[in-house]
């Protein structure tokens, strides 16, 4: 869903709360997240996996209603960007598909670099109370709807096929689509976009940018699963009457990768099958803002 389409609803929104009652007040923000994914990370002899903080940004509207003249509760709609910038260097295999649909294996050193970003509609609700005419805290609980998944970045592999041992020097252009892409389709490719190889006696067609789904024999869903929930607290601070600067932190509950997706990068299981992970990764964002409330 583009960013239009998320304006739209955020207005159509408005307009039913006004419609809901006269005694609530509104207001609207935008700012940046600074986001990773929280969860077990792999780390073999010589290699690891690492997430750090990626940058994105948010927007939404709010409606307050107040229990007394300082407390009330805040129902707020917002569109926010969230994921990690993921990186692996270490020991690790390629799987590669030949012309003629068959698999040939390789062992060797990847390193892979990848900015993801995950957009989310999410529905915070707050307590929020004044605790100064200019400081407001908040804490609640959101729910957010997964909207699109992406990501780019690149791949370096060196390493040596498992038949015939031939050397391989790969650097690949990684642009992921995880809610679009899928499974790959030696087919659709062609000699003149991209460039060949011959591994283990067989003609190799390697495609410049991978998709999401390259290296599986079969795809069991999307990569990051659309449904996140979590927590929030937060701080206000308000330069006048209704301008305020302010910053939330969002810890998500819910595992927002698909457990029969996630694989290990270091290595392969029986019959050069993927190993799928079980673990729980979660969100976590730092929200900074500036707003209006009315």
């Amino acid at each position: 869903m583009k960013l239009n389409s998320t304006l739209i609803i955020i207005f159509l929104s408005l307009i039913s709360f006004n419609l809901f009652g006269q005694g609530l007040t509104y207001g609207f923000k935008a700012g940046l997240n600074f986001s990773t994914i929280q969860g077990p990370l792999e780390e073999v002899e010589g290699g690891k996996e690492t997430s750090k903080f990626n940058t994105g940004f948010h927007i939404g509207a709010a409606i307050n209603y107040k229990f007394v003249e300082l407390q009330g509760i805040r129902f707020e709609i917002m569109f926010s960007q969230k994921g990690q910038k993921y990186q692996y260097d270490g020991p690790s295999f390629q799987r590669y598909i030949a012309n003629d649909a068959s698999a040939v294996y390789a062992t060797g050193n990847r390193k892979s670099i990848i900015n993801i970003s995950n957009s989310y509609l999410d529905f915070p609700i707050m307590w929020f109370g004044r605790v100064r005419p200019w400081l407001e805290v908040s804490a609640g609980v959101n729910v957010g709807f997964k909207l699109g998944s992406t990501g780019s970045g690149e791949m370096i592999f060196m390493g040596n096929s498992n038949g015939n041992n031939n050397p391989i020097d790969n650097t690949f252009k990684l642009s992921y689509n995880y809610n679009d892409d899928q499974l790959f389709d030696v087919n659709s490719l062609s000699e003149v976009d991209n460039f060949v190889s011959t591994l283990d006696n067989k003609t190799v067609t390697l495609p410049t940018d991978l998709d999401a789904y390259y290296f599986y024999d079969d795809v069991r869903g999307k990569y990051y699963n659309g449904f996140d929930a979590g927590v929030n607290a937060g701080v206000s601070f308000f330069l006048n009457q209704g301008l305020f600067i302010g910053a939330r932190l969002n810890y998500g509950l819910i595992d927002v990768t698909n457990n029969e997706v996630d694989f290990s990068r270091a290595s392969l299981g029986t019959d050069n099958q993927l190993i799928y992970r079980d673990d729980n990764d979660h969100n976590l964002s730092i929200q900074t803002s500036i707003g209006f409330s009315f």
